[in-house]
């Protein structure tokens, strides 16, 4: 059994194994306020080329800035 977070990754991994996405220089992720946590966004460092916009939740307390990376 799947959770929401793991069919992502794996929608994702199969969108970017495709030649056209890696022939495209910056591809942009865009997910609801459920995904922007270190289980979903961490393992997708491996993309290189994928930036992630993630809406925050309302209630979500920001303590710092992130890195710059």
């Amino acid at each position: 059994m799947s959770n929401a977070i793991e069919v992502a990754h794996s929608q994702v991994a199969q969108l970017m194994r495709q030649a056209r996405v890696q022939a495209i220089p910056l591809n942009v992720l865009t997910v609801d306020s459920r995904y922007p946590t270190p289980a979903f966004l961490h393992p997708l460092h491996i993309y290189q080329n994928l930036v992630v916009i993630a809406r925050l939740r309302s209630n979500r307390i920001l303590f710092q800035a992130p890195d710059p990376s």
